[in-house]
């Protein structure tokens, strides 16, 4: 039997992923960006309006431990075959959670018609996109709640 399930997000369960977006960001994407650019980045978090917003636009979908618990959570965008977010609570990261909500996601997408998933991957996540076959189409920088963020464009096509 499987240690998590996933399953679309609830609307009552965004306090728990701002939760976990929080500390990804702060356990494991410290070492690639300045305190300055984590504030910034963490500033989402609190914002519970863009939370429900971000919800209205996307389809989120969340691994959940056998006490049905929110671990790890990613979104996409199915009008444009874009994945949004994808975060793992730091205690559970390397377990398969990421990849098997990134699988989902993928899978969503192709049901939708879409032949590739494009995506923009911050600098500690570049190497697993990599990893499960998407291609780097070049990096860019661009501005976030008032810092500057290089990110890589990827793509996936099947």
């Amino acid at each position: 039997m499987a240690k998590f399930e996933i399953r679309l997000a609830r609307t009552d369960e965004i306090p728990l992923l701002a939760g976990i977006y929080q500390r990804a960001i702060e356990r494991s994407c410290a070492p690639w960006y300045s305190s300055r650019q984590l504030s910034a980045w963490l500033g989402f978090a609190a914002d519970a309006g863009l939370w429900q917003d971000s919800f209205q636009q996307t389809h989120c979908l969340v691994a959940v431990n056998k006490q049905d618990v929110p671990m790890a959570f990613g979104d996409m965008h199915p009008g444009i075959g874009q994945i949004g977010r994808l975060y793992v609570e730091p205690d559970a990261q390397c377990k398969g959670l990421g990849t098997a909500i990134l699988k989902e996601l993928e899978e969503l997408l192709q049901y939708a018609g879409h032949r590739e998933a494009a995506l923009e991957s911050a600098l500690n996540a570049y190497r697993f996109y990599l990893n499960r076959g998407y291609s780097s189409l070049g990096s860019v920088t661009l501005p976030f709640n008032g810092e500057l963020f290089t990110q890589y464009r990827m793509l996936k096509q099947w």
